[in-house]
């Protein structure tokens, strides 16, 4: 209940997502509420890595963060690479 969603192309009509949902905002969640997220979402990540789907994710919420597969540093937002 604390994550609002949107359709991806509600946001960017020309966004390869579609009609898939996105977080849109997100409210105060515990830390366990976070990992379990972020947990998630490297699971579903390796999935589309291996099916060939995607070269590579990064995925954030609050102050953490996670990457899987090949994730260039200039697009992380760190400066590195730009």
């Amino acid at each position: 209940p604390a994550i609002r969603r949107a359709p991806a192309r509600d946001l960017d009509p020309d966004s390869d997502l579609g009609d898939l949902p996105v977080a849109v905002d997100v409210g105060d969640l515990p830390d366990g509420a976070v990992d379990a997220a972020l947990l998630g979402g490297v699971n579903r990540a390796r999935g589309m890595l291996a099916c060939g789907l995607i070269a590579g994710a990064h995925l954030g919420l609050r102050d953490r963060g996670a990457s899987v597969g090949d994730v260039p540093a200039r697009r992380l937002g760190n400066g590195a690479g730009a």
